[in-house]
């Protein structure tokens, strides 16, 4: 990790709320360029809610979002999402390859272009997918869809890759490939994971934004951020106790009803 690299998403004492359920309170942490981190933290605890507000999904009560220099509306493009579930019809006659297409479709009509096919066919590559490239999306495990969609987020080039919960229901080969693909990314595109399964930080991950109840040390209400160290290819040290350089805030999770 570069730690003189510019931070590309901060979160600066932001509230929010659903009504009168305050989910963020003074939420604070920031992202530098080129990063992998974990956002960390059991279901409920405003992992979704931080995503939201990173893609301009909801907009905050108080506090400041900075992402890329400007506002997150103004910079959503830049990012390439990968959400944790997505619905699709099995009867839709729809190839691997013309799903990574779609990360290429414009704000605005034109054709489809040579750079875009050049670019569809890098990120799958980059996903180990070349093969299946002409294989119907239907006929994929669920662990090489998931790769899919990761492929047509890279296809877009984005500078911030944002997977929520990427191992889910994926089969151990296609998690192993996965991880393969994404380290080969790392320093070159910031990448952000959103998981429940602490087993996820991995020895890819920078550093570690802890949510809610977490590990050995209970966070409660905080976002806590956290350096994590490999010390070798099957262990991690998390630097709990490591100086920032920017504030840390705190999350109020929701309550029932």
């Amino acid at each position: 990790m570069r730690r003189d690299a510019p931070v590309i998403l901060e979160f600066n004492k932001v509230d929010f709320s659903y009504g009168p359920v305050q989910v963020l309170e003074g939420a604070s942490f920031h992202i530098h360029a080129g990063e992998f981190v974990a956002l960390v933290g059991p279901n409920g605890a405003g992992k979704s809610t931080i995503l939201k507000l990173i893609l301009a999904l909801e907009n905050p009560n108080k506090g400041n979002i900075t992402l890329f220099g400007s506002s997150p509306h103004a910079s959503r493009e830049k990012i390439g999402y990968v959400p944790q579930l997505i619905t699709y019809d099995p009867a839709f006659p729809i190839s691997v390859e013309e799903v990574v297409r779609i990360g290429r479709i414009a704000p605005f009509a034109r054709r489809y272009t040579p750079e875009d096919q050049q670019a569809v066919e890098q990120a799958l590559e980059q996903m180990d997918l070349s093969d299946l490239a002409k294989r119907p999306y239907r006929a994929l495990s669920g662990g090489q869809r998931r790769r899919v969609l990761v492929a047509r987020a890279l296809s877009a080039n984005p500078k911030m890759l944002i997977l929520d919960e990427p191992t889910s229901n994926m089969d151990a080969e296609s998690e192993q490939r996965l991880f393969s693909a994404l380290g080969d990314l790392k320093g070159e595109t910031t990448i952000l994971i959103v998981t429940h399964d602490t087993s996820f930080v991995s020895s890819l991950t920078d550093r570690a934004l802890c949510v809610g109840e977490f590990g050995p040390q209970k966070m409660g209400r905080k976002v806590v951020q956290h350096e994590v160290v490999a010390i070798d290819d099957d262990s991690l040290k998390v630097l709990h106790n490591t100086t920032l350089s920017h504030e840390c805030g705190y999350l109020k999770e929701p309550t029932n009803g």
